[in-house]
């Protein structure tokens, strides 16, 4: 089969993606069943039984128009006041391509929720008379009786002037002249003087009551004309219903994002330009083929004759705006027709099975192919504050397929977040990183609905993924609990200041970016942020309305590997993260966060046990220390409340007495691991599994050892050592060989056989020494090794 590559159709603007899937949907229902397409890098190929010419002498000369209609919106041509000029002409029209959409067009004027048209300023006052006939007396006035009023005025005004120029023109009496589409717009630019004021006033009155009746034919009756055109309409026009929107079980609409609010965006109606285009191709020139303008669509390039129109949200780049072109504001560009209509035609693809539409519930995204919500995070201008309509994300795939089962991938739109449905942008990442999407896919890329251009959207492309198996990503579902009873309590903040709000946008991005591109360093950086924000809420005023319930936790201690970058602060402060109640004294998040020592899931009452204070992280670590020892001593507490559920090597300690670690990082890794949850004994014994490592080559500190043996959490040798409580302070106020002296004493007394060596000699920083004998070890087998005499090592 010959591969014609499409270079103008690629995935990036929305419309060259949509050009795509409408070649192969065309060709594969129009021409050749077999057909089959892929993505080869950024280039659409088609693999068919047509030749690169016979694709376009296809598309020129059989392709026959989806018939694209949406009666349920004003300026689709069917409503009075409406352009309809090329809806009268594919009705006109001999062209046997047309006759589909002829006799849709037929059908859907004989529905009786779509009002006749009026003839004469006389049937407009009779329309709405009628219309008022029905109201209940008393009220206020509607748009109704205001426009009645109005055209009432302006006739009994211009009948003069109507008259006379009727009269010169030859023309008959002037009721039956005054037709609202057709003389009357004419009939000002002919007229002059007060005449002509007269006339303008009654064609601009005219207008506005046609616009009248149109609203009130459509007033509380679109999703009642969307209902029906489903049911009425033929099956060519079925697959774009679908794809515009989707009647739920509960009654209620949903639009597919792509197609905006059924087919329209803003005043700008889909269908309706569709139609224009289509007419200016293939009826307004007789006897020319558009095959330049349409290689230009299928195969890039530059090409003349492109007219001014508006592509909307399917190209942002050409959707016009302020700062799109020459000058402060430009309403058009320069487009290809054959790009609208193509693009139109590939929205067809994108409608959701009745099976997905039924098992989606009450989430309105949900019911759309490969559409979530809105998720304002995960590319250059995001922001969670931002509103967008649902996102799409839509598929790239590298073997070639046929249209049929591209269908179905499209119908069933699965993406899974663990055992339930992504809703939304964070969860799509996610559902992509852990083969939630598996239907042989290569990529998807990410398009997000903003409000770019005042009140109108564009499709922006957010981003592209490609579909790696990623299993660790399931540690990402963790955070959906945690984060959801952060937004709850921050929605309650009448005012939410803006240090949450920074770190709560930064907790959304850097989740993308750890479920786009995961490596250590994504998490690691996730985790400052988390840690950044349990930070934030630990100095919290909880005297305070809104109060946070309870302290944030779930995360598994897997999380600490998948943030392991080999440096020492990771281990450092998942290690002091670790430190367990000991008695009545709590664990380290009561020293830190001001928890309940004794229930760890709720709140202390009062400060309790918080102690977090100093102008470092190795003085407030040193403030912890002093403070569990005293609370130990106050709560008679047998052994030194220093126990831990993950040890270290030597070589992190050395490394954080000798100030070779990034404090900042380590105190924040260290707030964000109070989230672990430390009861999960398989997830612990996979930690200490990854991180046992042998004794370092270069010796740590004697001081330290010596000390660090005195403030063992348990007995040595079977012996208990009674803490000595002079320690801290001495080591305050630099003076670490006396501290050392008095250790030695004390450990002899007990029983233990200490070295008789010089401790504290040369250059060690006291404060950062005191702080390190809060960090936990392995085992006391290194210290006494360096500590006690040979033959009784224990």
């Amino acid at each position: 089969m010959p591969e014609v590559l499409l270079t103008g159709c690629r995935p990036e603007p929305l419309a060259g993606y949509l050009k795509a899937l409408a070649i192969l949907r065309l060709v594969s229902e129009q021409k050749d069943p077999k057909a089959r397409g892929s993505w080869q890098g950024d280039v659409f190929s088609l693999d068919s039984a047509l030749t690169e010419q016979q694709l376009v002498d296809f598309l020129l000369d059989d392709y026959v128009p989806t018939p694209l209609v949406a009666p349920w919106n004003g300026g689709s041509g069917f409503y009075p006041g409406d352009t309809n000029s090329a809806l009268t002409a594919i009705l006109a029209t001999d062209k046997a391509r047309f006759s589909g959409y002829q006799a849709v067009i037929k059908q859907v004027l004989d529905w009786p929720e779509i009002p006749k048209p009026l003839g004469s300023a006389s049937e407009l006052v009779t329309t709405l008379k009628k219309h008022l006939g029905g109201r209940k007396p008393g009220g206020k006035p509607d748009e109704s009786q205001k426009r009645l009023a109005e055209i009432e005025r302006c006739l009994a005004q211009a009948r003069g002037s109507l008259e006379t120029y009727a009269a010169h023109q030859g023309l008959p009496a002037w009721d039956a002249f005054a037709t609202i589409d057709g003389s009357l717009k004419a009939a000002p630019k002919g007229a002059k003087g007060a005449a002509k004021s007269d006339l303008k006033q009654l064609s601009d009155a005219c207008r506005k009551g046609t616009n009248a009746i149109a609203k009130l034919s459509r007033g509380g009756s679109k999703e009642q004309i969307q209902a029906g055109a489903r049911a009425r309409l033929p099956e060519a026009a079925l697959a774009w219903l679908d794809a515009a929107f989707v009647v739920r079980s509960d009654g209620k609409t949903t639009y597919n994002p792509l197609l905006g609010t059924g087919g329209n965006e803003g005043r700008l109606d889909f269908t309706y330009n569709f139609m224009d285009w289509l007419v200016e191709i293939f009826l307004n020139h007789p006897g020319q083929r558009d095959e330049a303008r349409l290689r230009a669509s299928l195969f890039g390039g530059f090409v003349k004759g492109l007219e001014d129109g508006k592509i909307g949200q399917f190209d942002p780049g050409r959707a016009g705006g302020f700062n799109q072109g020459a000058g402060v504001e430009k309403k058009d560009f320069k487009i290809n027709p054959w790009d609208y209509i193509l693009a139109l035609e590939g929205t067809a693809a994108l409608a959701g099975s009745v099976t997905r539409r039924n098992g989606c519930g009450s989430q309105a995204a949900g019911a759309i192919p490969f559409s979530v919500q809105f998720t304002g995070a995960g590319f250059a201008s995001s922001s969670p504050e931002e509103e967008g309509r649902p996102e799409l994300w839509l598929p790239t795939w590298g073997r070639p397929t046929r249209y049929t089962e591209l269908r179905s991938v499209f119908a069933e739109g699965r993406s899974q977040v663990g055992r339930r449905p992504a809703r939304t942008g964070k969860d799509f990442v996610r559902a992509v990183g852990t083969l939630g999407v598996d239907r042989g896919l290569d990529g998807f890329v990410r398009y997000t609905y903003l409000l770019r251009r005042g009140k109108s959207y564009i499709a922006l492309p957010a981003g592209r993924m490609a579909v790696i198996p990623h299993p660790e990503l399931r540690l990402l579902d963790d955070l959906d609990p945690i984060l959801d009873r952060l937004d709850r309590w921050l929605r309650q903040m009448p005012n939410i200041p803006a240090s949450y709000g920074s770190l709560r946008r930064r907790l959304e991005e850097t989740f993308f970016t750890c479920a786009e591109s995961p490596s250590p360093v994504a998490f690691m950086e996730l985790l400052r942020v988390a840690g950044r924000m349990e930070a934030l809420i630990a100095n919290h005023d909880r005297s305070r309305d809104p109060k946070l319930a309870e302290p944030l936790s779930g995360l598994r201690p897997e999380w600490m590997l998948l943030a392991d970058d080999g440096g020492p602060e990771i281990r450092i402060a998942a290690a002091l993260a670790s430190i367990r109640p000991s008695g009545e004294v709590g664990p380290i998040r009561s020293n830190l966060a001001g928890v309940d020592p004794s229930k760890p899931w709720q709140w202390a009452t009062g400060r309790a046990q918080k102690h977090w204070y100093g102008s470092g992280l190795a003085e407030r670590l040193a403030g912890v220390l002093e403070q569990r020892l005293m609370d130990a001593s106050r709560l008679d507490t047998p052994n030194p409340p220093f126990r831990a559920s993950i040890g270290l090597g030597v070589s992190d300690i050395q490394a954080f007495i000798d100030g070779e670690t990034d404090d900042a990082l380590l105190e924040d890794l260290l707030w964000a691991f109070t989230w672990i949850d430390w009861r999960n004994r398989d997830g612990l014994a996979a930690v200490r599994k990854a991180w046992t490592k042998g004794p370092s080559h270069s010796p740590i500190p004697r001081a330290w050892c010596l000390l660090k043996l005195l403030y063992w959490p348990g007995p040595l040798d079977g012996k208990e050592i009674k803490p000595e409580a002079r320690i801290p302070g001495l080591l305050r106020a630099g003076r670490i060989q006396e501290a050392c002296a008095i250790a030695v004493r004390r450990l002899r007394v007990t029983g233990l056989p200490v070295l008789d060596v010089e401790y504290g000699r040369g250059e060690l920083d006291p404060i950062r020494l005191l702080a390190a004998l809060l960090l936990p070890v392995h085992s006391p087998d290194y210290l006494t090794r360096r500590i006690f005499a040979p033959t009784q090592q224990s």
